[in-house]
């Protein structure tokens, strides 16, 4: 595998949208996200987002993450089945793609996370605003062709 890594800069909503469609279609299937509110606070948008995805959570699991303490790589995570109607659900919470980062005291979402095959697979860090892929060389030449740009280096985060 080897990692490449992108920001709102050479990634744009609607790319988002195309990059998490294609790991889906090569194997990606599980999808975490960090779903977050204000505490004592009412937080209808997370309470939504819960609803709508209570069908295809699948639970927890100790997955690698890229927002994380120092000296942590992995933490256990929630875990929901990446599905056909996914990324039209999400686009209902993240209207700005992947790279969506709007605190709200009513609920919000960060970090969103494709695994396959239980390996972090896409990853982004929202308020860093910076992104990293994992794949083979030729999926890589793949995304190339389709038009995707990568960095070989993050400014932000590492893997």
């Amino acid at each position: 595998m080897q990692t490449s890594y992108f920001t709102p800069d050479s990634l744009s909503p609607d790319a988002s949208w195309r990059l998490l469609r294609w790991c889906a279609e090569h194997g990606g299937s599980e999808l975490s996200l960090r779903v977050f509110c204000e505490a004592g606070e009412p937080a209808p948008i997370a309470d939504r987002f819960e609803d709508v995805f209570a069908p295809s959570l699948l639970g927890e699991a100790r997955r690698r993450v890229l927002s994380r303490a120092p000296g942590e790589t992995t933490r256990t995570v929630r875990l929901w089945r990446l599905v056909d109607d996914t990324e039209t659900l999400l686009r209902a919470f993240m209207p700005q793609g992947l790279f969506t980062h709007a605190v709200d005291p009513r609920g919000w979402l960060e970090d969103p996370t494709v695994y396959r095959q239980g390996e972090l697979m896409l990853g982004v860090v929202t308020h860093e605003q910076e992104g990293v892929l994992r794949a083979t060389a030729d999926e890589l030449r793949e995304l190339a062709a389709l038009g995707f740009a990568f960095q070989p280096a993050g400014t932000s985060i590492t893997f």
